[in-house]
């Protein structure tokens, strides 16, 4: 079994457990980059919401709309910040990842770079990508960033948390451990944040630039159609 969120397996070499850290080149050819190469940009954004979900027990996304997001303690790139000290700067997309996914983690990452690009969203958000595996070190989501070439990307932050079980019961997001895949079960889930720290808006899934567009526009506290 894995760890509990929010407490680090005794005696663990993180560093020993995380990503393949060799050189760029292979980090450029593992199997999860090259299997979202051969994905179509189209395909994905033509794919139903359903795409980047798990079967059992899925997230809602009205679930916690309208809700106040925990304020919890982040670590970015060594430095302790308060989820507070960023969303009250900026709006936040919060995108809930573990850096040994070999599933979705990656390829929704990929795609909400690709398409914040293509709306040109410039500063009109910031993306939190939080690790929820407690295994997870600053070390870590740094290589992840790295591997994904997002690392220099503006408005990209990359963050660990003691207290993830605090901002997942928030936010609505579970993962579970597969004892036989030895990875977490677990849906693509994007959270917006505005500035006074409600949850403006979930996307569950790997989605396109239009609802990605919209979520910025929510989190900016413009105004976009209800659920259905």
């Amino acid at each position: 079994a894995p760890p509990a969120l929010g407490a680090r397996e005794p005696g663990e070499d993180a560093a020993g457990q995380g990503l393949q850290r060799s050189n760029r080149d292979e980090l450029e050819h593992t199997p999860v980059l090259q299997a979202h190469r051969r994905l179509d940009v189209g395909d994905l954004c033509r794919a139903p919401a359903s795409f980047g979900q798990r079967a059992g027990d899925p997230l809602m996304e009205e679930e916690d709309i309208y809700q106040k997001v925990a304020d919890v303690d982040l670590v970015i790139d060594g430095n302790e910040r308060k989820l507070s000290s960023i969303y009250q700067n900026s709006p936040v997309i919060i995108a809930e990842v573990f850096t040994r996914c070999t599933g979705v983690c990656s390829p929704s990452l990929l795609q909400l770079k690709d398409n914040l690009r293509s709306i040109d969203a410039g500063k009109a958000c910031t993306v939190i990508v939080m690790s929820f595996d407690p295994r997870d070190t600053g070390e870590d989501v740094l290589h992840f960033a790295q591997m994904l070439s997002v690392d220099k990307e503006p408005n990209w932050l990359f963050a660990t948390t003691k207290q993830i079980d605090a901002l997942n019961a928030s936010v609505g997001f579970r993962a579970s451990w597969d004892d036989g895949r030895q990875q977490y079960d677990h849906d693509a889930l994007l959270t917006g944040i505005n500035r006074q720290g409600i949850i403006k808006k979930k996307l569950v899934g790997i989605r396109d630039a239009h609802a990605i567009s919209e979520m910025i526009r929510e989190i900016n506290n413009g105004f976009t159609a209800a659920y259905p």
